[in-house]
């Protein structure tokens, strides 16, 4: 395979491990002390494995494979001291494998994956400053060979104000070994390179599926998801998706028949039916032609509840009556009292209380809006004296209504059980309210279970069957929306068809006023929108075999960007969507299942760092989190660097009133001259500000006037960022952007 650039300087001041969400196998090179708490011995059954050249064999060690083996090869011999034990990692750093001349680290029958590695270097012997100097790294895997740490610092003796660390990343085939190297650099005193231990990890399996949605471990999700993943690099585009899907994890783990739904070409899958509040586990199984059948990983997600409650800030509580101005209605409606697992207090001011002398005493709940109401919750009166007292409702009707005029009884319930006076109380009662359709519920007291003159409860729940549309997205208030947007929403329960209103006018929105378009999926596409403008949308959900047969929505809004977006560079990941596969540089690629390999283009351009955990840059950025390493060398023929992104459908950048293109960049005090420039399509753009922002690192704006770029701007199909001239360096660019 094709080697791919790597630049790291890898120098920690301080301790750091391996970030992965797999699990990590971690391993002491112990010689004869304690193994650090956590990790594996090196040596097995007691035995140490020697100072010469020594093999290891992790068999169900490591989560991520049952079965590898790791040599060293040209291994000297080892130091050893205590270190101090204020020291963190002290156990890890008291012995190393030590050498002079270079050793090879062999890992041998690992599974096909990329792997994150994290290596630790401290000689704990010697307390020289620089004693043994600094080390280089280099790893020879699926991708070639490529040096991942570049004059590393090893750290010191017993008091050590640093370790020194080094983290990166490797590709297995899962056929040929990994081979690490470390070479010490001879600039030292003993010059010797040493290694403590390392830790191992799983990043991205190469043919595993990936990118779950639902993500893994979602709550809430719509009883009519459709799942979806990424599928693994070597699925085949026919039948290469393998799915298990069930409420038993044992079943999805185990690969059980009850679980497997079949095999799909495409990656997405709609289940037959989902009940609503359960915990479902999924799994896909990629099909591929090295191993066979990848087994997936285990992903799970909870369905929504049948009903809601309705929110405490929904409700307001008004009475005939109160004790005081503390034991008020509001006080059953806002949660006061409650705690996480929804038990109450026995404290008196928590809770409702009429007058001594209310002779009809009532209690009514009022929403922000009209409800399907499925269940109410009940806590009674429940003050720590109340199975003396018993001020605790008894005798009761309970009466809802849409307007507060009309009333229909609940006919199922005239009395509520009495509480026992204890604290951290559980509710009493849960009342069915069938579906009921209201804005008002009241309730009204003929008798309490003391026979005093007061009348009180602790704290009531209602219970919702979401009937309105909910979930917008774009979010509700969301901004910098794509001006060509599909909205879309959680459709209310049962409706069969959805009436849209749409536009700038939120006043007409909120009146019907804008034309209405029907649809029959929660899903709706605007014609193209201006940009920075704020437009306003609301669904209302209809069955006309229903009552009410429609449900009115809110209004929703969203602003659309200043700008379009050509790249940010999020989405890069070292999931089968490496940065260069889109951005096509001098180094080129090994072939992908979608496209054969790509020798590179010529010039002295390569884009990426294979070190980061995206093979984006992480933390030289503009804007959100990732930004495009371009590294440069024009001292050879063709003598200029340039990568070349196409875009799979042509763009219109005329769309919108743009006007503008815009692009950051920030260079670096150790390039060398050239001259930066933009390409769109085949016209060329120089970079018109100050030549020395190439060596500034510094954000710098690059604004392209597109009236005067002289190409087909409704019909753009590549764009270039290149340099030339000079000699060497490298740039980061970020967001490239469209502005009016």
């Amino acid at each position: 395979m094709f080697a791919r650039f790597v630049c790291v300087l890898s120098c920690m001041m301080m301790i750091v491990s391996a970030a992965s969400a797999a699990a990590v196998v971690r391993v002491d090179l112990s010689q004869s002390g304690d193994v650090e708490r956590g990790w594996i011995d090196w040596n097995t059954d007691g035995n140490r494995l020697g100072n010469e050249d020594v093999s290891r064999r992790f068999l169900n060690e490591a989560d991520f494979d049952d079965n590898f083996t790791i040599d060293f090869i040209n291994i000297d011999s080892r130091n050893r001291d205590e270190v101090d034990v204020s020291i963190p990692m002290h156990d890890l750093l008291d012995d190393a494998f030590k050498e002079g001349d270079p050793f090879d680290m062999v890992i041998k029958g690992l599974d096909a994956g990329i792997y994150t590695m994290t290596t630790y270097h401290h000689d704990p012997e010697e307390d020289v400053p620089n004693d043994d100097g600094t080390l280089n790294i280099t790893v020879q895997d699926a991708d070639g060979t490529r040096l991942v740490a570049n004059h590393l610092q090893q750290s010191w003796g017993l008091r050590p104000s640093f370790i020194g660390v080094a983290t990166f990343r490797f590709r297995s085939d899962g056929i040929n070994n990994v081979v690490i190297t470390f070479a010490d650099n001879n600039d030292g005193i003993h010059n010797e390179a040493f290694l403590n231990g390392f830790e191992l990890s799983i990043s991205i399996a190469r043919d595993q599926a990936s990118n779950p949605d639902p993500e893994d471990r979602a709550v809430d999700v719509w009883e009519k998801t459709i799942l979806s993943w990424t599928p693994g690099f070597y699925a085949p585009a026919i039948n290469g998706h393998r799915i298990y899907l069930s409420d038993v994890f044992a079943d999805v783990n185990e690969g059980a028949t009850a679980a497997l739904q079949g095999t799909t070409s495409l990656s997405e899958y709609t289940p037959v039916e989902l009940a609503y509040d359960t915990t479902y586990y999924w799994r896909i199984d990629e099909a591929n032609n090295v191993t066979g059948w990848y087994k997936g990983q285990v992903w799970s997600f909870t369905t929504e509840p049948f009903a809601y409650a309705v929110p405490v800030s929904a409700v307001t509580a008004t009475a005939s009556s109160s004790y005081d101005e503390t034991m008020t209605a509001q006080k059953t409606a806002d949660g006061s009292g409650l705690e996480a697992d929804d038990l109450h207090s026995d404290d008196e001011n928590d809770m409702w209380l009429s007058g001594a002398d209310d002779p009809n005493p009532w209690i009514q709940y009022e929403f922000d809006s009209t409800y399907k109401l499925h269940q109410m919750w009940i806590w009674n009166f429940n003050q720590s004296f109340e199975d003396v007292v018993g001020f605790g409702l008894k005798n009761v009707s309970i009466q809802y209504s849409i307007d507060g005029i009309n009333w229909i009884a609940v006919e199922s319930v005239t009395e509520l059980p009495g509480a026992n006076g204890e604290d951290r109380a559980p509710h009493d009662v849960e009342i069915d309210m069938a579906g009921a359709v209201a804005r008002y519920v009241r309730i009204t007291a003929s008798s309490n279970w003391g026979g005093w003159n007061r009348y009180g409860l602790s704290e009531v729940r209602f219970f919702y069957i979401p009937m309105a549309a909910r979930n917008p997205l774009p979010e509700a208030g969301g901004d910098e929306v794509n001006p060509l947007p599909i909205l879309s929403w959680r459709p209310g329960r049962v409706a069969t068809s959805h009436d849209v209103y749409f536009g700038a006018d939120e006043q007409a929105v909120m009146d019907a006023a804008e034309p209405v378009t029907t649809v029959m999926n929660p899903l709706f596409e605007s014609s193209p929108l201006v940009l920075a403008n704020t437009y306003y949308w609301r669904v209302d959900e209809i069955n006309e075999n229903e009552s009410p047969a429609i449900w009115l929505g809110p209004v929703w809004s969203f602003t659309t960007a200043d700008f379009i977006v050509v790249e940010d560079f999020e989405d890069y990941d070292v999931g089968n969507n490496e940065i260069w596969w889109a951005w096509k540089d001098g180094i080129g690629y090994a072939s992908h299942p979608t496209e054969p390999p790509y020798p590179g283009n010529g010039t002295g351009s390569a884009v990426g760092n294979e070190n980061s955990p995206s093979y984006t840059e992480e933390m030289i950025i503009h804007g959100g989190a990732q930004s495009m390493p371009l590294s440069y060398n024009n001292t050879a023929a063709p003598n200029y660097s340039e990568t070349t992104r196409s875009f799979g459908a042509p763009q219109d950048w005329t769309m919108f009133g743009i006007k503008t293109l815009v692009l950051y960049f920030q260079g670096s005090e150790i390039n060398i001259g050239g001259q930066l420039y933009v390409k769109v399509n085949d016209f060329k753009v120089p970079y018109g500000g100050d030549p020395a922002d190439i060596t500034t690192a510094e954000w710098s704006q690059f604004s392209i006037d597109l009236t005067l770029v002289e190409t087909d701007l409704q019909n753009v199909t590549e764009i270039s960022i290149g340099i030339e001239g000079g000699s060497s360096g490298i740039i980061y660019v970020d967001d490239i952007q469209l502005w009016p």
